[in-house]
């Protein structure tokens, strides 16, 4: 069946001599680049999928703003001893016992088997056949629904490879757009997905036109179906919401939404002081309306960055301190934040490298299979730990702190200009205090091994205590005080975090 060329830089023909489950391939043997379905790898044939024929369940499904987000991000391959996304749905109870409203998928698109064929995040339409493919993806994104949780994709746009899917240079910029845009939309559309990070977006040609040209379809989608999604792009440490490019990163945001529908392009990047995880991932934040202007910003993030770069596991009395005070400090910082799989009960997993020799695929030689330090190849996460004494203690604890976000206006409303950070070198602590009306949560973490003494700042009221990471209630070396007056000190125990709040 001859294709014809539309002039775009797509060849294609309509037709009804193929369905649903039939693969097919051309005469070249090159794959479809907006095939859906992989089974046999993606430089096998193609395999025709059609994805409007989902049943979806979710028509009263409400996307939450993006600052209510708390996310939980998760690596298929790994997350369960199936490795499916339908293995998933099984764990989504612990996903959303944990407080977390949100689920950030790392690429479920297809890996290359092998370190000399073309990347395979090309293939952008596709979901990997071994995670269970599209159908599965679909039902997953059902069920979050249903259980009230929000799907984030992460789409790898780190190792595009044009040349092999456009090789007409002509028409090669116009063609990588609409591919693009359409990938988005495809998303959006057929899949319900709430919101898409594009990693590595920095690095294609005119980004600003390209998010504008997505950002002007979501809206045209949103017009037709009432439902809201989010697009995070993501540059260097930092996410920049849509329609935002590197030379604009310090731009007031001209509008606080954070809808794709309704934010405008020449929207800018949020503040540059939240927290940045370079271990696991970038801690996902919306757009704020200041920049960071003062050393003491960097040097929260510096520190916090230098903590969070360490590959701590919970071996120790100190590692798992160290753990708590790192939890506190993601979910007290005005960002959105980001909880990473396992984290929740100190069983730190390395994720899937999505290249060449995932374990994943058929076709994968045995010494390509990606190891870790021990030599042992990468398996899914460690659940039978959960129930050991101690990780259920760090469970609920960090069941406490997302319970702490969610019920303190403080914490949950994100406005930049009701924060203040004052980071002590000498003896690295740092005392973060935010308010929102007349709730106001002052936040004392010390990051260093040895006791440390913080003055309060005046309130002119009395603090009541709210969370503390070194009581005993959490394993911790002991407790601070549950109230204080304000200008008073406080002896902080080593790598702990406390919280008060002058609400009662």
């Amino acid at each position: 069946m001859p294709l014809a060329n539309d002039g775009s830089g797509y060849w294609q023909l309509t037709t009804d001599r193929v369905k649903p489950g039939d693969n097919y391939t051309n005469n070249t043997k090159r794959v479809d680049p907006v095939s859906q379905l992989q089974p046999q790898g993606v430089y096998g044939p193609s395999q025709a999928f059609d994805s409007t024929v989902a049943y979806w369940e979710d028509s009263s499904w409400i996307n939450p703003p993006i600052d209510e987000y708390i996310i939980y991000e998760i690596d298929v391959h790994t997350f369960t001893p199936g490795g499916t996304l339908n293995a998933l749905v099984d764990k989504l109870d612990h996903v959303k016992q944990l407080g977390t409203n949100a689920i950030l998928l790392r690429p479920v698109t297809p890996f290359a088997s092998a370190p000399d064929q073309t990347p395979a995040s090309n293939f952008l339409f596709v979901v990997q056949d071994s995670y269970g493919g599209p159908d599965q993806l679909q039902h997953l994104i059902n069920v979050c629904h249903y259980e009230g949780l929000a799907v984030i994709l992460d789409l790898p746009y780190e190792e595009l490879d044009w040349s092999t899917t456009f090789p007409d240079k002509e028409r090669s910029e116009t063609a990588h757009r609409q591919h693009l845009v359409q990938d988005a939309l495809m998303w959006f559309r057929d899949f319900h997905v709430d919101a898409l990070v594009l990693a590595g977006i920095h690095g294609l040609p005119d980004t600003d036109c390209l998010l504008r040209a997505i950002r002007e379809q979501t809206s045209a989608l949103t017009a037709q179906t009432g439902r809201q999604h989010y697009l995070l792009t993501e540059q260097d440490l930092t996410l920049v919401s849509r329609g935002a490019t590197a030379s604009k990163r310090r731009e007031k945001a001209n509008t606080s939404s954070a809808s794709a529908g309704q934010i405008q392009p020449s929207t800018a990047l949020a503040r540059n002081d939240c927290l940045c995880d370079g271990t696991f991932s970038t801690i996902l934040r919306d757009l704020f309306e200041r920049e960071a202007d003062s050393a003491t910003d960097n040097a929260f993030t510096k520190l916090l960055q230098t903590y969070h770069n360490t590959d701590t596991t919970a071996t120790s009395q100190s590692d798992y301190e160290l753990l708590k005070l790192r939890a506190g400090a993601v979910l007290v910082d005005p960002c959105i934040p980001t909880l990473f799989m396992g984290e929740e009960w100190g069983a730190f997993h390395r994720f899937r490298n999505a290249t060449h020799g995932d374990p994943a695929l058929a076709d994968v030689a045995p010494d390509q299979i990606e190891r870790t330090a021990a030599n042992k190849p990468i398996t899914e996460l460690p659940w039978k730990t959960l129930n050991e004494s101690q990780r259920q203690t760090l469970y609920r604890y960090y069941q406490s702190l997302t319970a702490l976000r969610r019920q303190h206006p403080a914490l949950y409303h994100l406005n930049p200009n009701q924060l203040t950070v004052t980071y002590q070198p000498e003896n690295h602590t740092v005392l973060l205090h935010r308010w929102h009306k007349t709730d106001h949560v002052l936040c004392l973490l010390n990051f260093s091994t040895d006791k440390q003494t913080v003055t309060l700042p005046e309130f002119g009221a009395p603090l009541q205590k709210l969370l503390d990471s070194a009581d005993p209630a959490w394993a911790g070396p002991g407790a601070s005080p549950e109230s204080l007056t304000d200008s008073s000190q406080i002896s902080v125990q080593p790598e702990s975090i406390v919280v008060y709040t002058t609400r009662h």
